[in-house]
């Protein structure tokens, strides 16, 4: 059983110099391909967070304004009702706990 007859037109195809360049393109391309994909996925991840540090300084300010709105409207109340002035409505309903209601089409 000798060896097939393809086998050293191979191996003298790869260990020639024209064999090596093209070896060493193959895998310089393929190490090229990677750091492209790892400069794309470094990028991708530094948008995200910036996306992410974007959205929670939002949402800070977006709940500090609610509590200064909280606590204005609780002074308002309670300058009110020392006034002898009964809030309208006295006792208020949260969105949360009100009834679901279904539009009304005009």
């Amino acid at each position: 059983m000798g060896s097939p007859p393809w086998l050293p037109l191979i191996v003298t195809a790869l260990l020639s110099a024209g064999g090596a360049t093209f070896l060493g393109s193959v895998v310089k391309g393929w190490l090229t391909l990677r750091t492209g994909a790892r400069a794309r996925e470094r990028e991708t991840i530094s948008d995200l967070g910036a996306d992410r540090d974007r959205a929670v300084e939002s949402e800070r300010a977006t709940l500090a304004d609610a509590r200064y709105w909280q606590r204005i409207a609780g002074k308002y109340a309670y300058q009110l009702t020392q006034a002898g002035i009964n809030p309208d409505p006295e006792t208020p309903e949260p969105p949360s706990e009100r009834p679901a209601t279904l539009p009304v089409k005009r």
